[in-house]
């Protein structure tokens, strides 16, 4: 007998499948996270702020003193008059300063350290839940004071300035700077920041001092925020951990 050929329903209904899972990983591969179109914009976005930091390397170094460091007093002059296509964002009038030039956005640390806000969006999630909030701060907060246990992948996304060190500038910076890239984040209990100015220094050390000798009263968060060594007390202490933060690596090998 002649036998008529052909696809059966079962061949076809995996032929179809096939073809789906490939062209998921096509389109993965195109413009998924990773993917090649994702890439290429990165890349672009990459070498555009890596071109705009170059230039305004070179047109700050007008603004270094007898010491090579930056002269604040003229740089804050400088960025008030608004030439140049740099625009200060911030308003705050002590380092880390936050500018915007060629339309990108760029934190001047008080070592002369130049971070553009891609560099920072690199950095900062260290307990990888895809996001940098206070409690990465926090984190980053008890490694300098307690000497706390990072693996090297979070080592990895620490270092802002890329030194090699890891210290209260790279963590003054990213802070700094996630408030003002993220401004509906919570960053209402960072350890240290008594004052919530999005910095952890001398100001906060200050209003703990000013609390202990009874020249001014703290509310009870920022009693919270002020405990830094987390003992469950506001002491002196806390004032030396906090006006340090800034100045060491690992302060708590020195005591």
């Amino acid at each position: 007998m002649k036998r008529d050929s052909g696809i059966t329903l079962i061949v076809l209904v995996v032929t179809i499948i096939v073809l789906l899972i490939l062209v998921g990983i096509s389109l993965n591969l195109s413009i998924g996270n990773n993917g090649i179109i994702n890439k290429t914009t990165d890349g672009k976005t990459s070498s555009k702020e890596a071109a705009a930091k170059e230039d305004l390397r070179i047109k700050m170094t007008q603004y270094y003193d007898t010491n090579e460091e930056i002269d604040s007093k003229k740089l804050q002059e400088f960025l008030e008059e608004k030439s140049d296509n740099i625009e200060k964002v911030s308003t705050a009038d002590s380092f880390p300063i936050m500018i915007k030039y060629d339309d990108v956005l760029f934190e001047i640390l008080e070592s002369d350290d130049i971070i553009s806000s891609y560099d920072v969006k690199k950095l900062g999630d260290v307990n990888f839940d895809g996001k940098v909030d206070e409690d990465d701060i926090n984190l980053m907060v008890d490694f300098l004071i307690h000497g706390s246990t990072f693996t090297e992948k979070q080592k990895g996304v620490i270092d802002l300035n890329e030194d090699g060190v890891f210290n209260g500038l790279d963590l003054n910076g990213i802070y700094f700077m996630y408030r003002e890239i993220m401004p509906d984040s919570n960053f209402t209990n960072v350890k240290g920041d008594v004052n919530l100015d999005g910095r952890i220094n001398e100001a906060d050390a200050k209003l703990i001092e000013r609390h202990l000798g009874r020249l001014t009263t703290l509310e009870n968060d920022q009693i919270e925020r002020g405990d830094i060594d987390g003992n469950g007390s506001l002491e002196s202490i806390d004032a030396t951990f906090t006006e340090r933060v800034t100045c060491y690596s690992e302060f708590y090998k020195e005591l």
